[in-house]
């Protein structure tokens, strides 16, 4: 579900999440529900619809926190506060995340708060955690966080009036996505 929401097949990871919650229901497995409806809340977040997204994601906090998976209850108090666009909680997760070595949870923790900063309309604060989220992901070559990494960096930078500098971070950012495309079709 998750690469075909990547990939923008949002119906497609729809139905796949759909499935995945329906049978980790039926075998009463808390981690796979708790990481399903952190996937659909995602999901949601990623078609704009944040409102629906936040009592999905509510529940999945509460399915992780009966697990005490720390991976997932991070994960999904993340989707969470995304949903809610807390600075706050993301600044709280990052801090946990980064404190238990989850680095990739940070990394998208960073992500996060760059897209929330940007949506308030807060350039500065969303360029530098854009920053800070390409700082994190690149040693563990997460080319798909980094690709969105440099696409909100290049939005925060334009917004700024620094066209020049915009147009090296989505430059950047199609790097990114070349060698994603490039291992997605098994081109050397």
């Amino acid at each position: 579900a998750s690469v075909r929401r990547r990939l923008g097949d949002f119906g497609g990871a729809d139905t796949a999440l759909q499935e995945a919650l329906r049978l980790a229901r039926e075998t009463n497995n808390p981690p796979l529900v708790a990481e399903a409806l952190a996937g659909q809340a995602a999901l949601l977040l990623d078609r704009g619809q944040r409102g629906r997204a936040l009592p999905v994601a509510r529940e999945a906090v509460t399915r992780a926190l009966a697990t005490r998976d720390q991976r997932l209850i991070l994960l999904a108090r993340l989707r969470a506060a995304e949903a809610a666009q807390s600075v706050r909680e993301i600044e709280s997760v990052l801090a946990k995340a980064s404190s238990a070595g989850l680095a990739p949870i940070a990394a998208v923790a960073q992500l996060d708060l760059a897209r929330v900063h940007l949506a308030a309309g807060r350039t500065r604060e969303a360029g530098l955690a854009a920053e800070h989220a390409l700082q994190a992901g690149t040693p563990m070559h997460l080319r798909d966080l980094l690709f969105q990494a440099s696409h909100l960096a290049g939005r925060a930078l334009k917004a700024q009036g620094r066209a020049a500098a915009a147009a090296d971070s989505f430059s950047a950012g199609l790097g990114y996505l070349e060698e994603l495309r490039q291992d997605l079709s098994g081109a050397d």
